[in-house]
């Protein structure tokens, strides 16, 4: 009862909306010991940032975080408006695609699927990056150069999320 109080507090939700959650709490408490309540709950963000780097340098690799949420993401040329992302690195247990990512609000994790070893986002997509620590990381595409398509150089940038 506590528990369905305070989301009820802290949501804005309607009475139809309000019952429907309760609802939902209701079961996911009394299923697979709490294991269905993660689809309910926002995930928290601890991190947040945009960064721009060369991903022909390195090999690709660019590592956001530290500690138990650190993450080593791989990159490799696609076009310039695609890039290629692997989850070939020791800490990356999984990726998932997220096409035309807006907010972490309507971020469903457990929709994704994080079965390939690659996925292929173009400006505006998001990668998810799960770690062998089960924490997870957002990298939104906002912008790529590529050299063997007249721009300068090699260029990923991105907006980064660490979930807690």
């Amino acid at each position: 009862r506590q528990i369905k109080k305070r989301f009820a507090d802290c949501a804005s939700l309607n009475e139809m909306e309000r019952k429907s959650v309760d609802n939902k709490i209701y079961i996911a408490l009394n299923t697979q010991m709490f294991g269905n309540l993660r689809k309910y709950i926002s995930p928290k963000l601890i991190e947040q940032k945009s960064i721009k780097f060369n991903y022909s340098n390195n090999d690709g690799r660019l590592t956001i975080g530290s500690g138990k949420r650190m993450f080593t993401t791989i990159w490799s040329k696609a076009s310039n408006r695609a890039i290629h992302a692997y989850n070939d690195a020791d800490n990356i247990e999984g990726i998932g695609l997220k096409k035309s990512f807006t907010d972490l609000e309507n971020l469903k994790l457990d929709e994704l699927n994080f079965t390939s070893r690659s996925r292929t986002p173009e400006v505006g997509d998001a990668i998810i990056w799960k770690n062998n620590h089960g924490y997870y990381a957002i990298t939104k595409i906002t912008k790529i150069t590529d050299d063997s398509r007249g721009d300068d150089s090699d260029e990923l940038s991105i907006d980064y999320f660490i979930l807690k």
